[in-house]
């Protein structure tokens, strides 16, 4: 029996849930600005592999994604299942759907074979995801518009050293690719594989929570993109204000221990001297 379809939104307007108002990295700075609320200090996890990693590479990604054509629908930090999991983008199309999941590790060489992807010789998860989530979002779209919607998977890799392929990316029966952020918009497939009408309810479906939980969080729709945005930003800026007073403190102790040693030796040989010359 197929789903009827969904009312298709108002041009140019917004509903409390539509997922267009959702900005990149959405989720991951929903969860850093609750961390720096449950911490003393207020702060918010930084450096390589957390949440802070994580929200550059998928605003640098989504950066990236504005420039894409007029035709091109695209979602950001997509509310998946029943916890807090998203799919990093998604684009809707007239060639069809694309779901992007980022892997950021600046400066680091990353490795494809087959099925597997390793950054700096360790085992990372992506390309399984990456294929997970193109068939989560094929299959959910396929239930709510009532016929067959198809989805690529892509991992964007972002500011990588290099990726070396020893084998293609093999994601089974769903089309994969692995490229790097300045091969992104290249990789995007072209043509068309839908009509207007099968497009306007693809589209119409795609923005609404409900195509892709359930039970859509309240987060999903209560959250203000740009002034998340901002709060995340903030809280970055100080967290970093932290860090660079932090080190200048460390290397003034250091300053003064050593200058205080230095003045310890000095005064032992004054006093040695001293006595030798009595």
């Amino acid at each position: 029996m197929h789903a009827s379809p969904p009312t298709t939104p108002v041009p140019g307007r917004r509903t409390a849930s539509d997922l267009r108002d959702r900005v990149p990295a959405h989720a991951l700075m929903v969860e850093a600005v609750r961390h720096a609320k449950d911490d003393p200090d207020g702060r918010i996890p930084t450096g390589e592999r957390t949440r802070d990693d994580g929200v550059h590479g998928e605003r640098l990604v989504g950066a990236i994604l504005a420039h894409v054509g007029p035709e091109w629908l695209v979602l950001h930090s997509v509310p998946v299942g029943a916890g807090e999991a998203d799919i990093d983008h998604v684009l809707v199309g007239p060639p069809g759907v694309v779901a992007i999941t980022t892997l950021h590790r600046p400066g680091r060489s990353v490795r494809v074979c087959g099925r597997t992807s390793m950054v700096g010789g360790r085992r990372v998860p992506h390309l399984r995801t990456a294929v997970h989530e193109a068939k989560r979002a094929a299959r959910l779209l396929t239930t709510a518009v009532g016929f067959p919607v198809e989805a690529i998977g892509v991992v964007a890799v972002v500011g990588a050293g290099r990726i070396a392929f020893a084998s293609p990316p093999d994601g089974g029966d769903i089309a994969l690719h692995v490229v790097t952020d300045a091969e992104l918009l290249a990789t995007l497939p072209t043509g068309r594989r839908y009509s207007d009408a099968q497009l306007d309810r693809i589209v119409a479906a795609a923005v609404l929570p409900g195509t892709w939980q359930r039970q859509p969080s309240s987060l999903v729709t209560r959250e203000d993109g740009a002034l998340l945005a901002a709060e995340f930003d903030a809280l970055h800026c100080a967290a970093r204000r932290r860090e660079v007073a932090e080190r200048s403190r460390r290397v003034g102790r250091g300053l003064l221990a050593a200058m205080a040693g230095v003045a310890a030796t000095v005064a032992g040989a004054w006093v040695v001297q001293s006595l030798l010359a009595g």
